[in-house]
């Protein structure tokens, strides 16, 4: 018996041991045209691409002129990090959290659905930035809303009159829209969290 197992397990490992590494590609075809695309709609009154865009965000984030200018034209993004990164390296998820804080309601907006959109596009995930909320949606989503800012609104102690409803309303329609969420049951602590911040950043 121990003998079979002993033959498994070599047979086993020679299999791993003959098995090839994943290739993974630096290239991620349309990275550059999105990650322009993101800086563009931003507030952060970047250069054109042919008038020193690659030397501004060199400079800004702290990184090689030709890792910038693979950014820009050669679809190679930075490398992933993530949203806990306090290296100060200039990370993908960090430099889309930069840019969000320059983009309208950008704190709705999730930086890990904006860094998947960048590196695999809209055939993975639609774009972040051209979610609309028509008025069908609207409705359909307003008493669910109005239900988790009343509840988040308490546990603040806040009051109707103490902040803009009609705001808070229209940023949280758009979160469930982008979280996709239809039912209150699947908002989570982060989202509520999200909303709180919201019900803060439009007190009276």
């Amino acid at each position: 018996m121990q003998s079979t197992v002993i033959d498994i397990k070599q047979s086993l490992k020679a299999d791993f041991d003959a098995t090839e590494d994943a290739h993974v590609s630096e290239i991620y075809d349309g990275f550059s045209k999105r990650f322009n695309r993101l800086i563009d709609i931003s507030d952060a009154e970047v250069p054109p691409i042919d008038g020193g865009r690659v030397s501004f965000l060199a400079e800004l984030f702290g990184a090689s002129k030709p890792a910038t200018s693979d950014w820009l034209s050669k679809d190679k993004p930075p490398k992933d990090g993530s949203q806990r990164d306090r290296s100060g390296e200039a990370t993908l998820f960090r430099i889309v959290g930069f840019f969000l804080k320059h983009i309208q309601n950008g704190d709705s907006i999730v930086p890990a659905r904006v860094v998947t959109w960048l590196r695999y596009g809209d055939s993975v995930i639609p774009c972040p930035f051209t979610s609309t909320v028509n008025d069908v949606t609207f409705r359909k989503l307003s008493p669910i809303a109005a239900s988790v800012i009343a509840q988040e609104s308490k546990t603040l102690y806040l009051n109707t009159a103490d902040y803009d409803f009609a705001e808070v309303m229209k940023q949280t329609v758009k979160m469930l829209v982008n979280f996709e969420i239809s039912q209150e049951v699947d908002i989570s602590d982060t989202h509520r969290v999200i909303i709180q911040q919201y019900l803060l950043n439009n007190t009276k």
